[in-house]
């Protein structure tokens, strides 16, 4: 019975570790974009 709960734990932390691991991917992309946009957006007015 112990082994079976430390085993469904483990589950319930690998879970929870891939979850804020795609969560941070996610929001470093985002974090990457919108500087590269903020950047161009700043050549394209001073092209203009």
């Amino acid at each position: 019975m112990l082994r079976r709960r430390h085993f469904s734990s483990y589950r319930i932390a690998r879970f929870i570790l891939i979850a804020l691991a795609l969560i941070g991917t996610v929001a470093i992309a985002r974090l990457v974009l919108g500087l590269l946009n903020v950047h161009a957006v700043t050549n394209h007015l001073r092209i203009h």
